[in-house]
């Protein structure tokens, strides 16, 4: 098989892996309202170290965040940085493939949601409900994690063979 073979399929399997990764996180983050499930891609493309995905996924998800009104306009973006400037220096520190490291950094993403949306929500004059949002970051560690990896799993089956 050429090079050019290889890097087309290599291309198909992550577009379709994409695809396939979209529509359950969208099913679920609207099941559970507060959630970024969105979120675990976010995470992987920063884990596989796939800059090049990065420069689409990243659009692609703060587009499908603000579309469907889960955050005021402009915290999506706010948020992911968070996210990325959490996970990054993690990264560097612990090995990202460990469950622990994956509870831990969900817990403190946590935390982070919570002081994001806590000190966003006046800025739009939206009253801030604490305990729904304790709700939703608690929900976020707990769940994060599960699905964060059960995407890892499947984006590892779905490359299996691949030569990159």
């Amino acid at each position: 098989m050429s090079m050019s073979s290889e890097a087309r399929i290599s291309t198909a399997r992550n577009l379709c892996w994409w695809v396939g990764f979209l529509f359950p996180a969208l099913a679920l983050q609207r099941a559970f309202p507060g959630v970024d499930f969105l979120l675990a891609g976010f995470l992987l493309t920063l884990q596989e170290r796939r800059y090049m995905d990065l420069i689409w996924v990243l659009p692609l998800l703060v587009i499908l965040q603000e579309g469907m009104g889960t955050r005021e306009f402009g915290v999506v973006l706010l948020w992911y940085i968070v996210v990325a400037a959490v996970f990054l220096p993690g990264r560097w520190l612990f090995d990202v493939e460990n469950f622990l490291y994956a509870f831990l950094c969900s817990a403190c993403l946590a935390a982070c949601y919570f002081a994001v949306v806590f000190l966003m929500r006046p800025l739009y004059a939206v009253p801030v409900d604490m305990q729904g949002l304790l709700d939703e970051s608690v929900y976020l560690a707990l769940l994060l994690p599960v699905f964060w990896r059960l995407a890892q799993y499947t984006r590892r089956w779905c490359h299996a063979g691949n030569t990159e």
